[in-house]
C-alpha cells in the first residue's frame, strides 16, 4: 500500500494515522430485508441504521476497532499482513488486499480462515470494504455478495473525524506514508 498510500483523501489517512485511544461518532446504514436481517444479526454488524460510536485503541503494530451499533456490539482487530492487511473477528481471520482508487481505500478479500483452518474458496463471498474522505469525516462501505443470490449482507456509513488530524495531501512526491500506522 505505500505506492498509493499518498494518492489516498486526507480524511482516510488521517483516521488511520490516529494513535492511541479515541471515540468517534457518526451514523450507521444497514441493508432492509429480512434474510439479510438475520444475516446481518449473525454475522454481528448493524440490523438497523441508526447512531455509531467507534473506540479505537492503536498501536504500532495492531488497531482494535470496537464498533457500537444500534442493538449491537463487533470488536475486531487489525494487523499488518504480507498482503496487505488481517482483520480478526472472534475464530475468524479475513486478509484483505489494499489498493487505492481515486482516493479510496478499496479493501478485498483475498483468504478467509476459520478456527486457523483455511475456508473453501467455494464458500467465499465477495466482500469488499471501501473507505472515503469527505467533509472531515471517514465513509465506509461493506457489501458481502454469494454468487447466484446477490448482496446478502453489508452496511454503509461515516464517522466525524477529530479536526486537527485532516491535513491537505503532501505537494513533495518523495514524501512517503508514516512508518506506525498498521496500513502503511
Amino acid at each position: 500500500m505505500a505506492g498509493g498510500w499518498r494518492k489516498l483523501h486526507p480524511s482516510v489517512r488521517a483516521f488511520h494515522e490516529l494513535h492511541g485511544s479515541i471515540d468517534l461518532i457518526g451514523r450507521v446504514e444497514a441493508p432492509s430485508g429480512l434474510l439479510r436481517a438475520l444475516l446481518a444479526h449473525g454475522l454481528r454488524i448493524p440490523t438497523r441504521g441508526g447512531p455509531l460510536r467507534v473506540h479505537l485503541r492503536h498501536s504500532r503494530d495492531e488497531q482494535v476497532w470496537t464498533r457500537q451499533f444500534p442493538r449491537g456490539r463487533l470488536r475486531s482487530s487489525l494487523r499488518p499482513h504480507a498482503r496487505g492487511v488481517a482483520e480478526t473477528l472472534g475464530p475468524i481471520r479475513l486478509v484483505f488486499a489494499l489498493r487505492e482508487e481515486l482516493g479510496d481505500l478499496v479493501m478485498v478479500l483475498d483468504s478467509i480462515r476459520v478456527w486457523g483452518l483455511p475456508w473453501p474458496t467455494w464458500l467465499w463471498p465477495r466482500l469488499v470494504a471501501r473507505e472515503r474522505g469527505g467533509e472531515g469525516r471517514l465513509q465506509f462501505e461493506l457489501r458481502a455478495e454469494l454468487p447466484l443470490i446477490g448482496e446478502i449482507a453489508g452496511c454503509r456509513g461515516w464517522v466525524d473525524l477529530p479536526r486537527q488530524t485532516i491535513v491537505a495531501p503532501a505537494a513533495d512526491p518523495r514524501i512517503s506514508a508514516p512508518s506506525a500506522g498498521v496500513l502503511q
